[in-house]
C-alpha cells in the first residue's frame, strides 16, 4: 500500500456522525455510507497509523496498523465512530486510503469558503470516482437538471457487472438525490435511488448500499458510493 502522507490534492476531509453507524465496516468502496453525515477534519499529532477493516479491528488498536499513516495537518474524510475510531477517508495525491483512526486526533475543520454553493452550475459536469470506475454527468435542460450515473466491476475479462442510475436531480440546498422513486418507505435496498451532495470541489455519492450485493443499483459487488471530483463542464 503507498504510504498516505500528504494533504489531500483537493483539500477535504470528511466525517460521518455516530448517527450513520448503520454499517460498522469501513471499505473504499462503500465509502461514504450515508453523504448527509460527511465532515471535515484535520489530524493534530505527529504521526497515526490508518488502521485496517479487518475481523476484530479497530478494537485491536495497532495491531491492526496498516503501512499507511497520517501526519500533522493532513486532511481527512471521516464516517461513522466504532469502538472510540472513526472511519476515514484520505487522498495522497495518488489514490484513495480508507481505514479507521482514533478519533481523539482529529480536528473539526471548516469547510472552504470559497466552496462552490448549490447553485445549478456547481452541480453541472462530469463526475469522476476517485477510486473505482464509476462516474455520474450532471447537465442543465430547461430549469431542471438531470443525472446519469453509470458504474462497472469486472471481477473478470468475462465477468463485467455493470450498475447505474438516472433522473431528475431534485435538490436541496448542497444535498439532492435522483433514480427511481416508491418502494416501501423509500428503501433503497429495493429502489435505486441515489444521494448526492457537494463539498467543497467534491461530489459525495450512496446509493444505500451497506455491503457487496445488497445495493439495488446494480450487479453483486457493483456500488455508486464514492468520492468524486469533476473531471469536465
Amino acid at each position: 500500500m503507498t504510504v498516505a502522507r500528504r494533504p489531500f490534492f483537493f483539500g477535504v476531509t470528511l466525517f460521518f456522525t455516530a448517527a450513520a453507524a448503520h454499517a460498522q465496516s469501513c471499505q473504499t468502496y462503500l465509502f461514504p455510507y450515508v453523504v448527509g453525515d460527511v465532515t471535515l477534519a484535520t489530524v493534530k499529532t505527529p504521526r497515526e497509523p490508518i488502521l485496517r477493516d479487518e475481523e476484530g479491528c479497530p478494537g485491536k488498536g495497532v495491531s491492526c496498523a496498516s503501512y499507511a499513516y497520517l501526519v500533522q495537518g493532513d486532511r481527512v474524510l471521516v464516517a461513522h465512530a466504532q469502538s472510540g475510531y472513526r472511519c476515514i477517508a484520505f487522498f495522497n495525491g495518488r489514490r484513495q486510503t480508507t481505514g479507521w483512526v482514533r478519533q481523539e486526533i482529529l480536528n473539526p475543520a471548516a469547510v472552504d469558503p470559497a466552496a462552490p454553493t448549490a447553485a445549478n452550475a456547481a452541480w453541472v459536469g462530469t463526475w469522476t470516482r476517485q477510486s473505482g470506475e464509476a462516474q455520474i454527468v450532471i447537465r442543465k435542460q430547461g430549469s431542471e437538471l438531470y443525472a446519469t450515473a453509470t458504474a462497472t466491476l469486472a471481477v473478470s475479462r468475462d465477468n463485467v457487472r455493470t450498475g447505474g442510475a438516472e433522473g431528475r436531480l431534485s435538490v436541496q440546498g448542497s444535498n439532492a438525490s435522483f433514480g427511481e422513486t416508491g418502494g416501501e418507505a423509500g428503501d433503497r435496498s429495493t429502489v435505486c435511488r441515489v444521494h448526492v451532495r457537494l463539498l467543497e470541489d467534491l461530489l459525495l455519492a450512496d446509493d444505500g448500499a451497506t455491503d457487496d450485493s445488497n445495493s439495488s443499483c446494480g450487479g453483486m459487488g457493483v456500488s455508486l458510493n464514492g468520492i468524486y471530483r469533476r473531471t469536465a463542464k
